[in-house]
């Protein structure tokens, strides 16, 4: 990590070359799709601080959250064009560009939210990431979601208690066979239409971070469902050619707020996780965990998921032969 001198010294170069070139200070946009005081939107905005902070009004960042620019389908494709500078979005919605991110919505794929993050420093991590650039989209950081659960209006203790749920996924076709596979019906939506659909009785419940389901939605979810089925995160992404093209030393103070702004959203999932759910547990809601048989009935259901996706096999043998299961 970056001395605190050599942030200084970086911040002072940084304001060298704008005034030297006697330029506007420069203009970052980032589009995210998760609601106002979602954990990603608290750090992402925490970032955007620190950068304006280091380079000492240097660097303007614009933070538009609750989908006001760009459902998160529709920022892919604008990160990629160039549309868009920055973009916080669930890792599922980039399979657009890299399909192979798909791997990440299997059933069952990590142990643990520790073995999600560690996936990203190997090495088969770091090849799907470095494909994106391909595309002209660079991955600057991942942010673990914590828990992924299964919130619903009626509680969820064993396979058959599936049946006939909607239930909304966030990771598109891989996650919507898995929960039919369970014995119910998935259903894809954008997360600024969550709240709606859960108020209108559209699905019966939904899949996501424990974490927000506990500061928003334990009146009408009041039940959640803990199991090892999904772990996943937040990517943090740029459009490659802005990135490339900023000046070496603000690129290094971004990089640094990054650090940053990472261990900070890891520390918030896991403090709203446990506070939160707390809250949520005292107001009524109850939270189910699956015993080993139970989650064993759960992983033999789905278990052919995976299957369905042959162009990926290699990358899952990769996965499950490093220890992550």
């Amino acid at each position: 990590m970056l001395s605190r001198i050599t942030l200084w010294a970086a911040g002072l170069a940084i304001l060298g070359v704008l005034h030297q070139a006697d330029a506007q200070p420069i203009s970052v946009r980032v589009s995210s799709e998760a609601p106002i005081n979602h954990f990603s939107d608290l750090a992402i905005k925490s970032w955007g601080k620190r950068v304006e902070e280091l380079t000492k009004g240097g660097v303007k960042v614009q933070i538009f959250p609750a989908g006001q620019l760009y459902t998160d389908r529709e920022a892919v494709r604008a990160i990629s064009r160039g549309d868009l500078d920055m973009n916080v979005s669930i890792t599922a919605w980039m399979t657009q560009i890299e399909p192979k991110l798909i791997v990440l919505d299997m059933p069952y794929m990590f142990g643990s939210m520790d073995e999600f993050v560690t996936f990203w420093d190997s090495a088969a991590g770091r090849n799907l990431l470095t494909g994106l650039e391909k595309r002209n989209v660079r991955a600057l950081a991942i942010w673990p979601t914590g828990n992924i659960v299964v919130a619903t209006r009626r509680p969820v203790r064993k396979l058959e208690d599936f049946s006939n749920l909607k239930i909304r996924v966030f990771g598109g076709r891989a996650q919507e066979l898995t929960v039919r596979a369970l014995g119910g019906q998935g259903a894809t939506i954008a997360a600024p239409e969550v709240a709606a659909a859960i108020e209108t009785g559209v699905v019966d419940g939904t899949n996501g971070a424990q974490a927000y389901w506990a500061n928003n939605f334990p009146a009408k979810l009041p039940f959640v469902t803990q199991s090892n089925m999904w772990r996943n995160g937040f990517g943090v992404w740029a459009n490659a050619k802005f990135w490339n093209g900023l000046p070496q030393n603000v690129r290094t103070v971004m990089e640094e707020a990054m650090r940053e702004a990472t261990a900070y959203e890891r520390k918030l999932v896991a403090e709203q996780e446990e506070g939160a759910t707390k809250k949520a547990v005292a107001a009524g809601a109850e939270v189910i965990v699956l015993s080993p048989q139970e989650e064993a009935r759960w992983r033999a259901a789905t278990a052919s998921i995976a299957g369905q996706y042959p162009d990926i096999a290699d990358l899952i043998s990769q996965i499950r032969a490093s220890g992550k299961k």
